[in-house]
């Protein structure tokens, strides 16, 4: 799995940057080799931009999957974590993958994998 973080700045501007360029009427395969970006994005972003104008290409949302918990359960959930495990009706006080993730959906609904809690 790659670490490398999204430069969500620099994608914007090279988003703006073909607005630009097609406003000056260049054309989809000319961005995308001035912009080094596929053929496809380039086209995708063509129709946005017709569509939508400059602003369409303003932001492409949100990266990732929307997170399954809000601030006022995430905080729910940290007091209970320090409460300790003997306060939440654990027999010892070792908080384990699994007692976490048993704590979230007890308190939340939601169901994460030990693995990912």
């Amino acid at each position: 799995m790659s670490t490398t973080a999204r430069d969500f700045a620099a994608m914007k501007a090279r988003r703006l940057t073909a607005a630009r360029l097609f406003a000056r009427g260049a054309s989809q395969v000319a961005v995308a080799k001035a912009l080094g970006v596929t053929r496809v994005s380039a086209h995708h972003w063509f129709h946005t931009w017709k569509a939508q104008g400059r602003a369409g290409l303003n932001g492409a949302g949100r990266a990732g999957r929307k997170p399954r918990l809000d601030a006022a359960q995430l905080a729910t959930i940290e007091r209970a974590l320090r409460a300790g495990p003997r306060a939440q009706g654990f027999a010892t006080d070792l908080w384990t993958l699994p007692r976490v993730a048993e704590l979230i959906e007890r308190l939340t609904d939601v169901r994460h994998h030990p693995g990912h809690v």
